[in-house]
């Protein structure tokens, strides 16, 4: 997919002037509706063994939408995987070398990147064995594929709200109601709910079904944030995420 105009990004702008041949039921997609789940797409795997950029987003926007552009959140990794596009035809950088030079290096996450690097062997064994597409440089970028830690996640939300990174206006988008879901309402990538003493948090999680899953969970109220990491998947008698089991224990005892 070659980048139809270039010039400053704008959340309002549509995808098709970064990604050519967009269907006609696309075209009214916006960058934004991309990050706020909100572009109609459907939770789709149909670039998950895809190595070619341009075969994977062809593969993508040939799914049939499952609500109009705009009218209704609909979480789906498809959003951020064609975000991952559009950042390395803006750029000309692999979205992996882009990643790594504007976050991961400012930031410090030293023990944070992708499954297909070598330093993924050093992560702790997962619940099963990591899937071997995720062994080589597939197109779950953008929305999966990445390993981290526990202090490196805590040093990734601080820097984000810190604006280590981000300027005060793009901290303030990705933090605010963008749009109403279950928990509560939608930011950039961050979601904002209330647990059952009316403490307002704001969360952000990524799991995969080999066993990770990680959580952080952001309490303004208190200034404290949790961070919660896991290899061990999810509890058989409750289908739940250890971690997320783990989470409520934390809670209790902290009070939130």
């Amino acid at each position: 997919m070659r980048c139809r105009e270039q010039g400053r990004m704008k959340l309002e702008d549509k995808i098709s002037r970064y990604l050519a041949d967009v269907p006609p039921d696309k075209q009214l997609i916006t960058v934004s509706q991309l990050l706020t789940h909100t572009s109609g797409l459907p939770q789709s795997y149909a670039s998950e063994t895809i190595t070619d950029r341009n075969q994977a987003v062809k593969a993508l926007l040939q799914e049939k939408l499952d609500s109009l552009p705009g009218s209704k959140f609909g979480y789906s990794n498809a959003n951020y995987e064609l975000l991952a596009a559009i950042v390395e035809i803006t750029t000309g950088k692999k979205f992996e070398d882009y990643v790594s030079a504007e976050i991961l290096r400012p930031v410090g996450l030293s023990r944070t990147g992708f499954w297909f690097d070598d330093e993924a062997k050093h992560v702790s064994p997962t619940h099963d064995p990591l899937p071997a597409r995720l062994k080589q440089r597939g197109w779950e970028l953008g929305a999966g594929g990445m390993y981290s830690c526990a202090d490196d996640l805590l040093r990734w939300s601080n820097a984000l709200r810190s604006g280590k990174i981000l300027s005060d206006e793009s901290r303030k988008l990705i933090f605010s109601d963008h749009v109403k879901i279950v928990e509560g309402h939608a930011g950039f990538a961050w979601f904002r709910g209330t647990d059952t003493r009316d403490t307002e948090y704001w969360f952000t999680r990524g799991n995969d079904s080999f066993g990770p899953n990680a959580l952080i969970y952001f309490y303004p109220a208190n200034d404290i944030t949790v961070v919660i990491t896991s290899h061990a998947g999810d509890d058989a008698a409750s289908d739940t995420g250890w971690s997320r089991l783990a989470l409520r224990e934390v809670v209790d005892v902290l009070e939130l």
